[in-house]
């Protein structure tokens, strides 16, 4: 894979390729990676779910485990929805390496450059930040025991204790540092899968939107080329004319397939994502606030954490659909805002086929059921914030409810 802009997505082929789902790598190797993978995605949901045999049921124990259930099935079945449709993910590929062939223009070139680049430096930036938020969970959690060594005192600190959702089978307190390394690992190891297929996705979005503004740039061009010309231009001297008119109308309908394609591709996954998201925000909501009644400050700060960086990911997840929508409605407006009208009438014709094509908004429709978009967004964090306080007011000022939580002090 080599085109101009082939250097925007190293990083990211890098990622892909040590998860197993870079198309170009053989399936022999891809398999291996993937299969080493596996353990490392499906142990923390096997731990999870062994509560339910060490331990007796309650509402509780089935909400402590869901809290942290629903993500480990949300990056499981992303990263296995991106092992099975690799050969769309390689069409993808191969689609962007056409489109960057075949731009010429240079004004063509710096859109498509300042898009990719933005994607880019935005997932190295992300990237960074939430591998600098792993180093500072391990530390938060650690402190105790780091203040045991640093400053002691004469009776030691208590270490800070593992969810119950979890159940290692060990002594948590005998095997501190072994379970904090190993929960490190896992952090990482899913912190990278769902980050790397992220990636992957808003190099694909801002694409799709560099074209989008390329297409409104060409009509502009048409339109300020053709503007006032006689009615009477020989067609001979209008080749240039419907040379660059079929590349405006070939452009758009290719992003528009680029879209269809994306859709189709990974509907089921993100259909199943909605719910979980959902779920697990409310959940984890309900628990932030049963853990500052413990008022202990680790605990607090690493659910908080938890919860922040779910109202992160849902808003960057629908913010980068909604500039599909707004980059697709920009060629009906740049369109409408031209001097079409003063056109000869064949360049009209042309211009109004264009003109009653992009009238129809490009989105990601989710199961025929929801559009991901700043107003998607805030109708998942109502949904959310809704089944809150359903289960707060259900569960949360229960004796029980807040007894079990003490054995977190």
């Amino acid at each position: 894979m080599d085109f101009d802009g082939s250097q925007y997505y190293k990083f990211t082929r890098v990622l892909l390729t040590h998860l197993g789902v870079w198309p170009y790598c053989t399936k022999r190797a891809n398999c291996v990676r993937s299969i080493f993978l596996s353990p490392f995605l499906f142990a923390p949901f096997i731990f999870q779910l062994s509560s339910f045999v060490t331990k007796e049921y309650s509402v509780d124990l089935l909400l402590n485990i869901l809290s942290y259930a629903c993500t480990c099935v949300y990056y499981v079945l992303k990263y296995f929805g991106m092992v099975i449709r690799s050969n769309e993910i390689k069409h993808f590929m191969e689609q962007i390496q056409s489109d960057w062939n075949s731009l010429q223009n240079e004004e063509e070139l710096r859109i498509i450059h300042r898009h990719t680049r933005n994607a880019r430096d935005f997932i190295t930036i992300t990237i960074t930040c939430f591998y600098l938020i792993i180093l500072f969970v391990t530390v938060v959690f650690l402190w105790p025991n780091i203040l045991n060594i640093v400053m002691p005192l004469n009776e030691s600190r208590r270490s800070r204790q593992f969810p119950d959702a979890m159940e290692y089978f060990i002594d948590q307190e005998k095997y501190i540092y072994l379970l904090t390394f190993y929960s490190v690992v896992i952090a990482f190891v899913t912190i990278s899968v769902v980050l790397s297929i992220e990636a992957f996705s808003v190099l694909h979005i801002h694409h799709i939107c560099a074209m989008f503004q390329i297409v409104s740039y060409r009509i502009e061009c048409i339109v300020k080329k053709n503007e006032m010309k006689s009615l009477n231009l020989v067609p001979k001297q209008s080749n240039g004319f419907y040379k660059s008119i079929v590349e405006v109308v070939d452009s758009h309908q290719s992003v528009i397939e680029i879209v269809s394609n994306m859709k189709s591709s990974f509907d089921f996954v993100f259909l199943i994502s909605i719910p979980l998201g959902v779920i697990s925000l409310s959940i984890n909501l309900y628990r932030l606030c049963l853990y500052l009644k413990t008022h202990d400050i680790g605990l607090i700060s690493l659910s908080g954490l938890f919860v922040i960086s779910h109202f992160i990911y849902i808003f960057f997840g629908n913010n980068n659909c909604q500039k599909i929508i707004d980059y697709s409605d920009g060629v009906f407006k740049t369109l409408c805002s031209t001097r079409w009208y003063a056109t000869p009438v064949y360049v009209q014709k042309y211009l109004l086929l264009i003109m009653c094509r992009s009238m129809k908004t490009s989105s990601i429709l989710v199961g025929h059921i929801f559009v991901p978009s700043l107003q998607g967004y805030a109708t998942l964090i109502s949904s959310s914030l809704s089944y809150f306080m359903v289960i707060y007011s259900s569960y949360g000022r229960s004796t029980d409810e807040t007894c079990s939580y003490n054995q977190f002090l």
